[in-house]
């Protein structure tokens, strides 16, 4: 699992990352079954990730 505070950034800029590695992936792993979302001002931000590793090429 990686989360916004597990790597120090703000919900808002973890969710701008995450939204990438739903898409294409992150270096080393996928993500896994649904992100987790928090609610800040009435807007849904991805605030952590579960995810998987893949093998090193």
């Amino acid at each position: 699992m990686l989360s916004a505070a597990m790597l120090g950034l703000e919900v808002e800029e973890f969710d701008t990352v995450a939204r990438i590695w739903v898409a294409e992936g992150g270096p080393g792993f996928k993500v896994a079954g649904v992100p987790h979302r928090k609610c800040i001002d009435g807007e849904f931000f991805i605030d952590r990730v579960t995810v998987t590793k893949t093998p090193l090429l």
